[in-house]
């Protein structure tokens, strides 16, 4: 069982955690996989500045190619966050687990990671379950922590659990220039072993449980002033109900304005559109964004 992240683009991060289950987890044990959120930011001072980018990695023999996260951060007063989440507090409870990454720093830092589990809406106080800290040089290198999980059978898991991952930055550094994170892993383990990415369509497509993007058209005759429903499937099953965000992209014979239709779910969404004030041949085109985040 692993987390991974092959690959980041745009801000917030889309540096991807994808946690592979075993099927011992109760709640996911009938698709056998079950995968994180994207890392989110956060930094209890406003006054920073955040520049974040997909940079590549070469490592030579057994890893080869790769992309890390690259943070460069100025203005920087106090340690700065940054979060992913993997679903369900029960994972890997009562056992050894084992974090990793690969990572580097143009001006070396402590890098303190810690792992909660947090038990959701409705569910018992969260435990802290790591704290551990890396002394960050300028050269890539491994570094790791194993950790053991509470058994938590006594506890109440509700809605939205997860084990958190946080990593935060030196609070002692003014700024923070190229910070380099790469090959995240979580694993049932004593100790960490090689990193085992995953195909990068697996990858996807555990991916888009949280976030998906695409386009629906339409295309008829439409009677004035009244509304028409744009309907769309998602190409893999949402982790929660999304919030769908849409955005007619061209139209010919609608209003310029898009809204959130009579159905949004885990597998389907729609979007309303409204003719203009002339009834007659219509073509549209509208975006759509399905955000289902953990965190």
């Amino acid at each position: 069982r692993r987390v991974s992240n092959p690959w980041i683009a745009g801000s917030p991060s889309e540096d991807y955690f994808e946690y592979e289950d075993d099927g011992q987890d109760a709640k996911n044990a009938a698709k056998k996989e079950a995968s994180t959120d994207r890392f989110g930011y956060h930094s209890i001072n406003p006054n920073v500045t955040l520049t974040s980018q997909k940079n590549s990695v070469t490592f030579g023999s057994g890893i080869g190619n790769t992309n890390s996260l690259r943070l460069t951060l100025s203005g920087m007063t106090s340690g700065y966050t940054i979060a992913t989440a993997v679903e369900n507090a029960l994972c890997l409870q009562n056992s050894f687990a084992t974090i990793s990454m690969y990572s580097r720093c143009d001006n070396p830092q402590t890098l303190s990671i810690t792992i909660v589990q947090e038990f959701g809406s409705g569910g018992s106080t969260a435990i802290t379950v790591c704290n551990a800290n890396f002394n960050i040089t300028n050269q890539w290198a491994r570094y790791s922590a194993t950790f053991q999980m509470p058994n938590i059978s006594n506890l109440v898991v509700g809605e939205n659990s997860c084990i958190k991952v946080f990593i935060q930055t030196d609070s002692a550094l003014s700024s923070l220039t190229n910070l380099d994170i790469a090959l995240v892993q979580l694993e049932n383990n004593i100790s960490a072993t090689n990193f085992s990415p995953r195909q990068y369509q697996i990858e996807e497509m555990l991916c888009k449980r949280y976030y998906e993007e695409g386009y629906s058209t339409w295309s008829g005759r439409a009677t004035a002033n009244l509304g028409v429903a744009i309907t769309h499937s998602y190409s893999v099953t949402k982790y929660k109900t999304p919030t769908l965000n849409v955005e007619i992209i061209n139209n010919v014979g609608f209003t310029n304005t898009a809204t959130v239709g009579f159905m949004n779910n885990l597998d389907n969404g729609s979007i309303k559109i409204t003719k203009n004030n002339i009834s007659g041949h219509a073509f549209a085109t509208v975006k759509y964004k399905a955000e289902a985040e953990i965190i």
